[in-house]
């Protein structure tokens, strides 16, 4: 690698870079602003390949239920097999199982005839033919009657649907009007509000339940999808925050909550069956999901924006529709029940006014070329073919279709889809339009946004220093890891390294903790030209690199500019996923020139920190740091209930060490055993040197085994080691802190452990002796 100006290798022997703006709030706002320096683009064709994937689901669907559909022909035997009377019959429902049937005049009936439920109940009693002795199920349509009663020959009650009533062990679902039948003979007793043509069926009972099973599948399905369609606007209305899509979701949920309670499902959960406003129930939870579907139509076509005179006329429907819902609710509370088909034939002559002025809307607005209307138009002309069929279901009973009357859900769900997919398109322009506006203002924040960060790294890192002052591996780790976690808020790294080239010497120095799987060495010999020329033209660079026994890797490489060495250059090599912007590279570049400024500054006030924290010859805790730091351990330890054990270790005949072999060899003496302090009190363990040949031991929350088997150890390895001819022998004296005993005190801690040191002396010296625990010397 040729000559540039780089960075000083003795900055980087500690830790090189932090950033803190995962822990700093008014940071991560400021990324929030500030994302096209980063990951705008990406996150926005995340968003627009989210929509294009719910329009695929949403297609999905509309070809799966349409071919499925097709295939709910339902096949009925021979309806000729049926002889069927009629009587009407003036009862209350409360005593019809008391009836006198024998007065009854009963009449023949046509199947499929028109009946005149308004005026008066009827009966109907039904006799079959001799045909196969298979179990046998009575169907009757339209399913939709409010109450049927199935009477044997007798007249004794056998069975009996209510609509919308929850009822246990039911044969069959809410799509069939169906009972078992047993015998030849039987009656029927069906209430109802208005005029209906009435057709009866008996059927193969496993025939009937196994197309039972499949019809109900398919709406269970279609429910599915409307559901999960009000759930997705939901998701898409949280992370977007556009109200249209609140709407829409309201919309679809309080239509399939009215589907449910008029077709007699919602009679599975008894909780919402409940008819809150007694005979106006149903005719309030029709009219309620329009109140958001016009909210919807208002911000999804802007008519503001287009046509005041059809603003003003939605207006109007939305207005009339909330006085529907109040008139309904003052009606109930005021117990008016008698006009409520009036109440109802306004409903219906409204609702038919509101799709011709929707229908207006739509194809004006299609034929204006608005973006949106094509969708909506799509929309309500399958919404509008499915409500024909329903309107034809009502009026003449097709026998061959048990599924007509239920193609309101079909018309829904595809109506939902095509509004869906308007929304999709709708947000993936204003996705677009916002982009542009944010990578512009990204622009100018990118640089602010950098400067902030430096400033946080400055301010943190002093603080990180002050805190872990005592243990420096922490220090290390702890500012390594802010680094990288820094990093990848700009983007996703696996590793992170450093390269520098020191009169022609190569070396690194890794900063993530993931074990870097090739070989670096082998990395920069294969690439010195790449190298050589990123640190020429101080520009940072991707590059995609086939390693040696790896395979293709992704660089970064940052070149980091300096007076002190050769070549120095930061690496980070990215997941192969990982989408790279131009932007970013640009603002790594500068970042880490930035912040190794911003470490030099750091590095002053660390050496700053250490000469007042440390002692000059053992680079152990002074006498005042270890003291502060007893004061910390042992107010954490009153809080946490836990121990400190607090040593006193002093050399044995240090005084003479001196005298004979000079003070540079005392000197060495005091240095060798402060290293081998640091290698055996490493974990939750502070060292440090009270003064001339005395040290200092702190220990955090150790049982006295482990604190006496610490000691053993370091007793052990002096015993066995000479240092410059000399053996070393040590006195020491331990007291601990608990909750049971009463020296949670600075004071009272070091007089115990100054006590047991003293004994320690008296004793023989080159030995340990423990306060409180144990009174009795232990010879090591």
């Amino acid at each position: 690698m040729k000559k540039t100006p780089i960075k000083a290798k003795n900055e980087l022997n500690s830790s090189l870079f932090v950033s803190f703006l995962t822990q700093s709030g008014v940071f991560c706002n400021f990324f929030t602003r500030s994302t096209g320096c980063a990951k705008i683009s990406r996150m926005n064709k995340y968003k627009a390949n989210g929509i294009k994937r719910l329009k695929l689901l949403c297609l999905y669907f509309v070809i799966l239920f349409v071919l499925t559909a097709c295939d709910y022909a339902y096949k009925p035997n021979d309806l000729d097999q049926i002889v069927i009377e009629i009587s009407p019959i003036d009862v209350k429902q409360q005593s019809v199982q008391n009836s006198d049937i024998a007065n009854l005049n009963f009449k023949p009936f046509k199947n499929g005839s028109l009946v005149n439920f308004k005026n008066s109940h009827n009966i109907f009693k039904i006799h079959l033919k001799p045909q196969t002795h298979e179990p046998q199920t009575l169907l009757i349509l339209p399913h939709y009657f409010d109450d049927v009663y199935y009477f044997n020959d007798n007249f004794k009650l056998i069975d009996r649907i209510t609509k919308n009533a929850y009822k246990e062990n039911r044969s069959y679902s809410s799509n069939l009007l169906a009972f078992d039948v047993s015998k030849e003979s039987f009656y029927i007793v069906i209430f109802n509000k208005s005029k209906r043509k009435v057709l009866f069926s008996v059927e193969n009972s496993l025939k009937v339940k196994s197309y039972d099973q499949k019809l109900s599948f398919t709406f269970v399905a279609v429910y599915t999808a409307i559901l999960t369609l009000f759930v997705i606007n939901v998701i898409f209305f949280y992370f977007l925050r556009k109200i249209n899509y609140l709407y829409y979701a309201l919309y679809l949920f309080f239509s399939l909550f009215a589907l449910l309670f008029q077709e007699g499902f919602i009679a599975y959960f008894p909780t919402l069956s409940q008819p809150v406003l007694g005979i106006y129930t149903q005719a309030f939870w029709l009219k309620l999901p329009t109140v958001f579907f016009l909210l919807f139509i208002f911000n999804f076509l802007e008519l503001k924006k287009h046509s005041k005179f059809d603003y003003k006329l939605m207006q109007t429907l939305f207005v009339v529709d909330i006085l529907m819902l109040v008139l309904a609710v003052f009606l109930h509370l005021s117990g008016l029940n008698s006009i409520s088909n009036y109440y109802s034939l306004v409903i219906n002559l409204y609702s038919l006014i509101g799709i011709v002025i929707l229908f207006y809307i739509s194809i004006k607005y299609t034929s204006l070329k608005v973006p949106m209307a094509k969708y909506l138009l799509f929309g309500w002309l399958a919404y509008y073919g499915t409500l024909v069929i329903r309107v034809f279901y009502a009026l003449d009973v097709e026998p061959l279709a048990f599924w007509m009357p239920r193609a309101f859900e079909f018309g829904l769900l595809i109506n939902a889809l095509a509004l869906s997919f308007g929304l999709a398109d709708q947000t993936l322009n204003l996705i677009k339009e916002k982009d542009l506006d944010r990578q512009k203002i990204a622009l100018k924040e990118r640089a602010l946004f950098c400067n902030e960060l430096v400033k946080s790294f400055q301010v943190r890192t002093n603080k990180t220093i002050g805190k872990y002052y005592g243990n420096q591996k922490l220090l290390d780790r702890i500012i390594n890891k802010s680094f990288v976690s820094s990093i990848m808020q700009l983007i996703d790294v696996k590793d992170v390294f450093y390269i520098y080239e020191y009169n022609t010497k190569l070396g690194f120095q890794k900063i993530s903790r993931n074990k870097i799987g090739f070989n670096i060495t082998h990395y920069v010999e294969d690439n010195k030209v790449l190298l050589n020329t990123v640190c020429d033209r101080n520009k940072a660079v991707l590059n995609v690199t086939n390693l040696r026994d790896f395979g293709e890797l992704p660089f970064i490489i940052i070149p980091i500019s300096d007076h002190k060495y050769d070549n120095l250059c930061l690496f980070l090599t990215i997941p192969t996923y990982e989408i790279i912007n131009p932007e970013i590279i640009d603002d790594l570049n500068q970042f880490a020139n930035d912040m190794t400024i911003a470490l030099i500054e750091a590095r002053k006030f660390k050496q700053t920190t250490d000469a007042a924290r440390f002692d000059g010859l053992t680079h152990l805790l002074n006498r005042k740091s270890i003291t502060e730091k007893l004061n910390e351990i042992i107010n954490l330890a009153q809080i946490n209930a836990n121990t400190v054990t607090f040593a006193f270790i002093d050399i044995d005949d240090f005084k003479n060490i001196n005298d004979v072999h000079g003070h540079d060899v005392g000197d060495d003496c005091l240095v060798f055993l402060s290293e081998q302090m640091r290698k055996q009190f490493n974990e939750n363990c502070y060292t440090g040197r009270f003064g001339g040949d005395e040290f200092i031991v702190l220990i955090n929350n150790l049982p006295q085994k482990e604190v006496e088997n610490k000691f053993k150890k370091l007793f052990k390895f002096l015993n066995n080691n000479k240092i410059k001819g000399i053996e070393l022998r040590i006195s020491i004296g331990i007291a601990t802190a608990t909750p049971e005993n009463n020296l949670f005190d600075v004071k009272k801690l070091m007089k115990a452990a100054d006590v047991s040191l003293y004994e320690s002396k008296q004793k023989g010296k080159n030995q340990l002796t423990f306060s409180k625990w144990s009174n009795q010397a232990k010879i090591l």
